[in-house]
């Protein structure tokens, strides 16, 4: 019986993990993480009765992983004078230090109890499989929830109903209001550039659902028009981090899955501009002659585009690249001041205010973050940023070591073809991100490190604490 329920509670927590509401959950803990805590706690009280045997991952992955939580315990330690007697809006940086740092430990329970439900309880059964299938599933759960955030961009008022209802169920977020304030989709997560996160993680198991199709049958339709719909969703989430990444991988997949379907380079280009086509004609269709003008008018994708390059203010999104930029050099100036150890983990919001570049002032965001007018306690741009700021040199080069080695265990894994570029590109993307976010709390970060290991790991076995 309990092998099930851990089977269900894995299958569960990869669908939910794409519901990535981080602090405006309740708890403040996304969902998937509440019924992996229940798995959790069930298999280590069953290890301590002696009804379950804790396996650990013998990838070498795994033992970097461990040496990245030394050098963050040896970061604190070396920095204690200062986390002591460090205060800032209320908020205590020991208080901080130790949240972040157990949350960082749990996370690594986490997977390995996903890593031992994996390797032996679903020993039979293809992984990457249950993984399309349980990502195929969490779209149909985005997307259908975004349905009603579109149709509320139309001002139908049941479907604005609908949405601030189960926000204030899940979330906290109905508090801010109609949906027609936000004119991003970002679906069942905080905002929109996390929604963003999930398009990159889901669209290379869409692409090749897709592209397995007989190309004249109704499932193949089927999949083309819910490819169309993540296209539409992508855009309204105008999202600029996720536009690039999905674009990367499109070009990736394309390539890599040329010779595993026979497909030559004129049928990817009739493929891509038939696509294309379709979608701005979808697009152009919502824009014209569905969504109010009142909405369409702050709605710019090519100003969300160029803002990337923007540096004379000309964007509405200026001020927004102003805030994040300076976060990443703020990071980059305490780290050249403690360049071996950093200044402690999760203690980057308390240095924040003396690194803020005179530049930066013109965004409000800044204003809010470095001074006592807000009580908003900021986080990096950027887990690469972050953790040199943080833990220094040794502990960020561990950790890119770590994702690297990841990388590469799953491209020598020994599983099809189709799935290993599927399931590279979804973790690349998620490398890609962390670029923009400093969170470890993404919960696919951690069910893919147990994947990872589960599918390389072939004498976990014999490596067991009785």
């Amino acid at each position: 019986m309990f092998n099930n329920i851990h089977v269900v509670i894995a299958n569960i927590s990869i669908v939910l993990s794409s519901i990535m509401l981080l602090e405006r959950a309740i708890g403040s803990v996304d969902p998937a993480f509440y019924f992996i805590g229940i798995g959790m706690v069930l298999w280590y009280l069953g290890c301590c009765l002696r009804i379950e045997k804790l396996h650990i991952p013998s990838s070498n992955g795994f033992k970097v992983l461990l040496l990245f939580l030394v050098v963050v315990f040896i970061s604190n330690i070396l920095n204690i004078n200062s986390i002591v007697a460090m205060k800032y809006k209320g908020v205590y940086a020991a208080d901080n230090m130790l949240k972040q740092s157990l949350l960082l430990f749990l996370c690594i329970l986490i997977s390995i109890y996903l890593f031992n439900v994996f390797n032996f309880k679903m020993k039979n059964i293809n992984l990457l499989a249950i993984l399309e299938k349980m990502l195929l599933i969490s779209f149909l759960i985005m997307g259908g929830y975004s349905f009603f955030e579109l149709v509320s961009l139309l001002g139908v008022v049941e479907a604005r109903e609908i949405v601030n209802f189960i926000d204030s169920i899940i979330c906290s977020r109905s508090a801010e209001g109609s949906i027609l304030g936000y004119f991003r989709i970002r679906s069942l997560t905080y905002e929109a550039s996390i929604f963003g996160t999930y398009c990159g993680v889901v669209f290379p198991w869409l692409f090749m659902k897709c592209l397995k199709q007989e190309s004249n049958n109704y499932r193949h339709l089927f999949f083309v028009g819910v490819l169309i719909y993540f296209f539409i969703l992508l855009i309204f989430s105008f999202s600029r981090t996720a536009y690039f990444t999905v674009l990367f991988e499109a070009i990736v997949l394309l390539i890599m899955y040329r010779k595993t379907y026979d497909i030559n380079w004129f049928k990817i280009c009739c493929f891509l501009v038939k696509s294309s086509m379709l979608l701005l004609l979808a697009c152009f269709f919502i824009v014209e002659f569905i969504l109010p003008q009142s909405i369409v008018a702050d709605m710019d994708v090519l100003d969300v585009l160029f803002s990337i390059i923007d540096t004379k203010g000309e964007s509405t999104q200026y001020l927004s690249n102003v805030a994040r930029i300076s976060t990443q050099v703020a990071a980059w100036n305490m780290f050249l001041d403690n360049p071996f150890f950093g200044v402690g983990y999760g203690q980057f919001a308390f240095y924040y205010q003396y690194y803020v570049p005179s530049w930066s002032w013109e965004s409000y965001e800044v204003i809010e973050w470095a001074t006592n007018s807000g009580n908003v306690l900021n986080g990096c741009f950027g887990i690469y940023a972050r953790f040199f700021a943080e833990i220094g040199l040794i502990g960020a080069l561990i950790w890119i070591l770590f994702l690297f080695i990841t990388l590469r265990d799953i491209f020598y894994a020994r599983i099809s073809h189709e799935y290993k570029i599927c399931f590279l590109c979804s973790f690349f993307a998620l490398i890609l991100f962390g670029w923009n976010f400093s969170t470890i709390r993404l919960p696919y970060y951690w069910i893919f490190f147990a994947l990872t290991w589960a599918l390389n790991d072939k004498s976990a076995g014999e490596d067991c604490i009785e």
